[in-house]
């Protein structure tokens, strides 16, 4: 009988031969399945004796179990490095579903203990870690171990249904994807310990929706010369505070541009928005920008970016038009050490105040805003400075909806050179907008220009 594996590329030597049956047994896995693999069809693949594989894993079992414990050092792997690169608890679930899907014939075997032997020590380690990664580090709470539990077996299930095929068709081909739509639906926004994260928001009017983000360090109350201007329009008008900020919940993490997105969907999902225009504002715009390039835009009609953050703020070798990292250093350090000076300095220059005083922007209006900012969580305060250093530059190219962006052409605060003037060539269906002599606020200081482009651009 002439066998249809084909030999191995090169001879093995034997400091190697374990590791490589091993990977002829995940091979044969994944062709026929765990339950009809055998040493003898192993080691053929491997090109080796049957007495070889018999000599290193002794049968069967001792093999499956040299696999599993591989799977579960891989899973630990994956793990990590999504907590350490991501930091969110979404994407470790995304990362646990992409191990599934990307090692599928470990991930058949790590979860059917009755194929391998399930005591063993090398086995035991590897499974702790991976533990570890999913319940938490240390000695864990009852509470935290359960919250720990359902969301392993909810990521797992998902995982076991896109391999076995049971999945909705609607929900799509993208395993990844279908693991952050389902994720939106399992709670308010988010958890910190005993306390759920919410998002606080206003709905008002009737007709074709917008959704309004706020920029740092203010509320959805900022929008106060644009609500009413889109309600005359005859338009619903949804406008949310960012978490850390005005009534929404005051966590201490989540403060990364793929939360803020989630977070907006969570929204958009709930209220079933469709046919919406997305318009944010200063730290806002990073939240449209991010959440049209991972989820897209089958809700979204158009988008609007005032006074914009992308596409990607700090200088380096391949980004010189940014801003030396020197900058956030000392707005880190000055809104660590006094945050109420640090926000002084802000709004002046927010507003161009030293220009606009008593003009487009009054001593009243200047302490509202002051005291919208003093309001916030103090630790989202300075937490969210480095998310103005995310690199948008991968989401641009995913946009497929008409955008508008306006900008003031003397913003000091996200300098015009640095970010709107750049956006004409990074995204595909542009109309941009120069507010001259604007500053960064132009919403409240040039309300009507701001106003007119916002809805002939609407009625586009």
């Amino acid at each position: 009988m002439i066998s249809d594996v084909p030999p191995p590329s090169r001879p093995y030597h034997h400091g190697n031969l374990r590791p490589a049956l091993v990977s002829a047994a995940v091979q044969e896995i994944e062709q026929s399945g765990p339950a009809a693999m055998s040493l003898r069809a192993v080691a053929r693949r491997a090109g080796v004796t049957h007495a070889a594989a018999t000599y290193h894993f002794g049968d069967r079992a001792g093999l499956l179990t040299a696999v599993a414990t591989e799977g579960y050092r891989l899973l630990a792997d994956a793990l990590r490095e999504a907590q350490e690169t991501r930091g969110s608890f979404l994407e470790v679930g995304v990362a646990y579903v992409r191990f599934a899907v990307t090692h599928r014939a470990h991930f058949e075997v790590m979860y059917r203990p009755e194929l391998y032997h399930r005591h063993d020590a090398e086995l035991g380690r590897a499974r702790a870690a991976a533990a570890t990664l999913l319940y938490g580090t240390g000695a864990v709470d009852p509470e935290g171990l359960a919250a720990g539990v359902a969301a392993w077996s909810i990521v797992h299930g998902l995982a076991t249904l896109w391999l076995n095929g049971n999945l909705p068709a609607q929900l799509g081909d993208d395993p990844e994807q279908i693991t952050r739509v389902v994720a939106v639906h399992l709670r308010p926004v988010g958890e910190e310990n005993s306390g759920s994260i919410d998002i606080y928001y206003e709905d008002h009017g009737s007709g074709r929706p917008i959704v309004l983000i706020h920029g740092y360090p203010l509320n959805g109350h900022s929008w106060e010369k644009q609500v009413p201007v889109l309600l005359d329009a005859g338009h619903r008008v949804i406008a949310y505070d960012r978490r850390g900020f005005g009534d929404s919940s005051q966590p201490t993490a989540g403060y990364d541009y793929d939360t803020f997105a989630a977070d907006l969907r969570a929204l958009m999902e709930r209220l079933d928005l469709r046919d919406v225009t997305l318009a944010g504002f200063s730290m806002g715009t990073g939240e449209v920008t991010r959440y049209l390039g991972r989820y897209g835009s089958s809700r979204v009609r158009d988008a609007v970016l005032l006074g914009p953050i992308p596409p990607f703020l700090l200088k380096t070798a391949d980004n010189p038009e940014g801003v030396d990292q020197s900058v956030f250093d000392g707005l880190m350090a000055a809104a660590r050490a006094d945050r109420y000076a640090y926000f002084k300095g802000f709004f002046d220059n927010f507003y161009n105040v030293d220009k606009f005083r008593g003009t487009r922007i009054s001593d009243q209006a200047w302490q509202a805003s002051f005291n919208v900012a003093v309001g916030a969580s103090a630790y989202a305060s300075v937490a969210c400075i480095p998310t103005w250093l995310t690199d948008f530059r991968d989401d641009l190219p995913n946009i497929d909806v008409p955008v508008l962006v306006v900008q003031g052409t003397e913003d000091r605060i996200l300098p015009i050179d640095s970010t709107g003037r750049r956006l004409p060539a990074l995204i595909k269906d542009v109309r941009f907008i120069e507010v001259p002599e604007g500053p960064h606020n132009i919403g409240w200081t040039h309300p009507d220009e701001v106003n007119r482009a916002l809805l002939d651009f609407m009625a586009s």
